[in-house]
């Protein structure tokens, strides 16, 4: 009997499949959104009929529709609909690039100019002062790139309530003029949401516009699916809007938190919140999540560490911002509850206690199928390393960040050179120890453009920059080409309890998939970031195409 007609078929292409043979094809064929053929051009002939839509990809490179497993994809979007400061390097960058923005408004704007995405590598102590001197009479929130700390002008600081005798907040910081005692206009982690309370909430329409934004971005560099971490219920309004209206196109697993994604600590109203979680799941929008942060980032001395910090003044706020007894408690009855946690850790005293209290819970619980997440994991301790297998623990890397990079000078100033090379980034000892590499961005903090995190992930080198233009960060983590794309595939369809339906071409999945314009197997290693998405399938219909 002839096989019936696809919908689509893709035929003269170089199809790496992800499946467990990691096999090659030359055609994928798609009926009603789901893939019905995988193999050579001869083949796909019997399925193209008279209506089938014919696409010769030209040798072009097919891959399963990537995942990003740590996106701040909502927030991220408002910020492409804000002032937009990400790639803006020192001082004067940074306020031209406001400056620009506040003229663009017009004269008659008024309210709150909100921004996002200066660098502390580039801009160390910022002050309220430069951003009186473009706009006093407006309320400025700039918020930082790595999310942990913000930027604010007088008159943000005046409408929060915070004077230069406001307390720090727990788990946070309100940076002051150690001559004078001044508040600077720099606040870090949880002293940021005295600021934040202050400002007047996004209208439902702002929220959807972000979103929309973030989504587009994401098709245009092959993702379809994500994991969001720190989203409540008014985070997830925009999703369940579009959902609602049939035109949510990506695919979302919620890593919800009674606290939203701002750096902190959650109590006791989380069994509430996980117990009220059921009223947001949806087909596209899976809510078995919760992210936890352990701890805060190296960059503020809030990584808590297993050694002290080489400077004695960023030791006076490493504590995790829970104890042991605390973490094993919510992660035992989360884990009960088969709840996937998706834990923030960067210190490897962060990391060692999320795995003790995954630990915990297993022996509380016996083993489940729950797959947890450590995502960041900038330090390891190697005696950690083989427990991600052990423990069938998810190492969701931001593999971009793993390049000697603008904050690494003050890394190694601060943790020492030998501690450095020993923790940062071990993507390859825990992929040679068995652990599961699984790859997000943590955009807005940094590129979404997952080539970019692969390139990193095979060179440790900076993605723009050639063979012996800057120096390897330990060159012994590397992972070879496959690893880095199982990390943003088949992985990440594991770690979504989704590897049934997606993360590689086979039969019988959704046709999540995307094209790449070369062969990722067969250009050097320099080129990989390089490479250009030409069309995103999102369940067989083009979302973003290049394609003429």
């Amino acid at each position: 009997m002839a096989p019936v007609p696809a919908d689509r078929v893709f035929h003269n292409g170089k199809i790496y499949t992800v499946d467990e043979q990691r096999s090659w094809a030359e055609a994928v064929a798609i009926t009603d959104g789901r893939i019905t053929y995988v193999g050579d051009d001869a083949g796909a002939a019997h399925y193209t009929g008279q209506d089938t839509e014919l696409t010769d990809l030209g040798g072009q490179m097919m891959l399963p529709g990537f995942f990003d497993c740590h996106v701040h994809l909502s927030s991220g979007g408002l910020q492409e609909l804000e002032c937009n400061l990400l790639g803006t390097r020192g001082r004067d960058e940074t306020l031209a690039a406001l400056r620009g923005y506040i003229e663009a408004q017009g004269p008659d704007a008024d309210g709150w100019i909100r921004g996002s995405g200066w660098d502390t590598g580039h801009l160390t102590h910022p002050e309220k002062g430069w951003l009186d001197e473009i706009e006093a009479d407006r309320p400025i929130y700039l918020n930082c790139n790595d999310g942990h700390s913000a930027w604010v002008n007088s008159k943000a600081l005046e409408l929060a309530g915070i004077t230069d005798s406001t307390p720090d907040p727990p788990h946070g910081a309100i940076y002051r003029n150690p001559a004078t005692g001044e508040a600077t206009g720099w606040l870090q982690d949880s002293a940021t949401s005295l600021v934040k309370q202050a400002m007047p909430e996004l209208s439902p329409e702002d929220r959807i516009a972000g979103l929309e934004a973030g989504i587009r971005l994401a098709h245009q560099f092959g993702i379809t699916s994500i994991i969001e971490p720190g989203l409540d219920g008014q985070m997830l309004e925009p999703y369940l809007a579009l959902e609602g209206r049939g035109e949510l196109n990506i695919r979302l697993r919620a890593a919800m938190s009674p606290i939203n994604w701002q750096p902190g600590f959650f109590s006791d109203e989380i069994y509430a919140f996980v117990e009220q979680r059921h009223q947001y799941r949806r087909d596209r929008i899976d809510v078995d999540s919760v992210k936890m942060y352990i701890d805060g980032v190296v960059e503020y001395g809030s990584a808590a560490l297993l050694e002290p910090y080489l400077r004695d003044d960023l030791n006076k706020k490493s504590e995790p911002f829970y104890s042991e007894e605390q973490l094993n408690e919510y992660i035992i009855w989360l884990d009960s509850q088969g709840i996937q946690v998706h834990t923030h850790a960067i210190g490897d005293r962060g990391v060692r206690m999320v795995l003790d209290a995954y630990q915990a819970a297993r022996l509380a619980n016996g083993e489940t199928d729950n797959r947890h997440h450590i995502c960041h994991l900038q330090m390891i301790d190697p005696a950690d390393v083989s427990r991600f297998a052990e423990l069938n623990v998810m190492a969701t890397f931001q593999p971009f960040w793993a390049f000697e990079s603008a904050y690494h000078p003050f890394y190694r100033t601060v943790l020492g050179d030998d501690r450095t090379e020993r923790t940062h980034y071990l993507l390859g000892s825990v992929h040679r120890a068995g652990g599961r590499l699984v790859g997000g961005s943590d955009w807005f903090v940094t590129s979404m453009n997952p080539l970019d995190a692969i390139s990193v992930g095979v060179r440790r080198m900076d993605p723009e920059l050639a063979d012996g233009e800057a120096p390897i960060l330990m060159p012994s983590e590397r992972v070879d080409l496959a690893t880095m794309i199982e990390a943003y595939t088949i992985n990440g369809a594991h770690g979504n309890h989704r590897e049934d339906d997606l993360g590689s071409i086979e039969v019988g999945k959704l046709a999540d998939l995307v094209v790449l314009d070369g062969n990722l197997f067969e250009i050097p290693a320099t080129e990989i970031a390089k490479a250009q998405v030409q069309l995103t399938l999102f369940q067989g219909e083009p979302v973003y195409s290049r394609l003429s």
